[in-house]
C-alpha cells in the first residue's frame, strides 16, 4: 500500500472514533513500543502537537543567520572565494591508482560556509520559516564551486565538493528540507517546475516524492490537487529523473484506471508506465491482458520496454486461457522489440505453425542491421524507458 492510500485509510479510520478512544490507541501503541523507539515516539508527539519553541528571539536569530549565509553564497557565486587545485603525489597512473589525481585545498573556508548554509536551511524548516529555507536551499543547489583551474579540472557541484572535502553534511536531508519548503511557499502554477529544478540540481538520485510527503512538521496541504499537476508536468519531460519521478507519481494515485489513462496519454515519453501497471499486484489477469495489448499497440515497436510488456501480457493471457494465436502474437512482438536469441527461441517453440512463424521472425530480423550487438539484449536490468532495440546476430531456423 503506497503512502497516499495508507494515509487515506488512516484518516477514514480515525473519523470513526472519539477523542478518548484515540488516546487509548496512542497509549496502547506506546505500551508495545520497543525501548529503542520510545524517545523518537515522544519526540514525534511533541513535534506534531506543536510544542516547538518558536520564540521571537529564535526568528530574529534566523533572520541574522540568513543574511550572513546569503553573503557567503554571494561570495561563492562571484568567485571571490575559490578552491586551490594541487597534484596528489601519491597518484600513479601507471598502476591505475585508486586515489584522486587532483586534490583541492580550501584556504578561504568554503567548507565552513556550506556547512553554515546547510545548518540554516534545516533550522528554518524546523522553525517553520519556509521562505528563507526555500530561497537559501534553491540558491545552494545552483552553486558551482570555482577553483584556480591550475590543472583545468573545472568547477565542482555542491555534491562533489562535499564528497571531496568529506564534510559532515547529510545532503539528502538538506534537499528534502528545500523541497518541503518549496512546496509550502510556492504557488500551484510554478510549484512543479521549481521542485523539479531543485531535484535536478541537487545530484541526489534516490529521493522520492513520498520522502517529501513524510518530511517536515505536517503533510503537504492540497496534495490531491498537486499530484495530477505533477504527473502532467513530468509526463512532458524526457530524462532519467523525470522517468523515475513520473512512474512514482502515477503509482501514488493507487488507481489502475488512472494509471492506464496516464500510460496512454504519455506513452511517447514514458512507455514504461505500461510495465509498471502490469507489475501492480492488485491488477486482475483480465485487465492486465487488456492493458498489455493496448501497450503493445501504442508503444513504438523499436523500444525494448515493449518486449517486456509483451512477455508480461503473455503470462496473464496464459492465466486467462487466451488462444494460441494471441500467445504467439505476444511472443513474436516480444522478439520484434528485443531481437535476441532467447526471444527468438521462445516465439519459435511456442508457435503452432513453425514454418509460418519462422518467416515472421525472418522478416523482423531483416528489418534491422544485424552487424551491431546491443548490451541491452543481454538482460532486463537497468534499461531506460526509451532504450531502442539493437538485435543480436541470429540465424533463423
Amino acid at each position: 500500500m503506497n503512502l497516499t492510500s495508507f494515509l487515506n485509510k488512516v484518516d477514514q479510520t480515525i473519523e470513526k472514533y472519539g477523542r478518548e478512544e484515540l488516546l487509548q490507541v496512542i497509549h496502547e501503541i506506546a505500551r508495545t513500543l520497543p525501548e529503542s523507539k520510545r524517545t523518537d515516539f515522544l519526540n514525534q508527539i511533541n513535534l506534531n502537537a506543536g510544542n516547538i519553541n518558536r520564540t521571537e528571539k529564535t526568528v530574529i536569530e534566523l533572520k541574522k543567520e540568513y543574511e550572513k549565509c546569503s553573503h557567503y553564497l554571494a561570495e561563492i557565486e562571484k568567485g571571490e572565494v575559490y578552491l586551490r587545485e594541487v597534484y596528489n603525489d601519491e597518484y600513479d597512473d601507471w598502476y591505475n591508482s585508486s586515489v584522486e589525481e587532483i586534490l583541492y585545498e580550501d584556504p578561504d573556508g568554503i567548507g565552513d560556509m556550506i556547512q553554515a548554509v546547510c545548518k540554516l536551511i534545516h533550522s528554518c524548516v524546523d522553525a517553520g520559516e519556509y521562505k528563507e529555507a526555500f530561497r537559501t536551499g534553491r540558491r545552494l543547489f545552483m552553486q558551482e564551486i570555482l577553483t584556480d583551474d591550475e590543472y583545468m579540472t573545472g568547477p565542482l557541484e555542491v555534491e562533489d565538493f562535499i564528497c571531496c572535502n568529506e564534510l559532515d553534511i547529510d545532503l539528502k536531508k538538506i534537499v528534502l528540507d528545500t523541497l518541503y519548503a518549496c512546496y509550502q511557499v510556492k504557488k500551484e502554477a510554478e510549484r512543479a517546475d521549481i521542485m523539479y529544478e531543485i531535484w535536478s540540481n541537487s545530484g541526489i538520485h534516490d529521493l522520492k516524492l513520498e520522502d517529501v510527503m513524510q518530511h517536515g512538521d505536517g503533510g503537504l496541504q492540497g496534495f490531491d490537487q498537486f499530484l495530477p499537476e505533477w504527473i502532467a508536468y513530468l509526463g512532458k519531460k524526457n530524462s532519467a529523473l523525470a522517468e523515475r519521478l513520473f512512474l512514482e507519481a502515477v503509482s501514488l494515485t493507487g488507481d489502475i484506471e488512472v494509471k492506464f489513462e496516464n500510460a496512454k496519454k504519455y506513452v511517447k515519453l514514458h512507455p514504461g508506465m505500461y510495465k509498471e501497471i502490469l507489475n501492480d499486484s492488485t491488477i486482475s489477469a483480465k485487465n492486465a491482458v487488456i492493458i498489455g495489448e493496448d501497450g503493445m499497440k501504442r508503444i513504438a515497436r523499436n523500444l525494448c520496454v515493449r518486449s517486456d510488456v509483451a512477455l508480461q501480457t503473455a503470462e496473464f493471457a496464459l492465466v486467462e486461457g487466451k488462444d494460441a494465436e494471441f500467445m504467439e502474437w505476444c511472443y513474436v512482438e516480444a522478439f520484434a522489440s528485443r531481437t535476441n536469441a532467447v526471444n527468438y527461441l521462445r516465439a519459435f517453440f511456442n508457435s503452432t505453425d513453425k514454418e509460418k512463424c519462422n518467416k515472421k521472425l525472418e522478416l523482423i530480423v531483416g528489418q534491422y542491421n544485424c552487424r551491431k550487438n546491443s548490451a541491452w539484449n543481454n538482460g532486463n536490468a537497468g534499461l531506460p524507458e526509451l532504450a531502442e532495440n539493437i538485435p543480436e546476430k541470429i540465424c533463423c531456423m
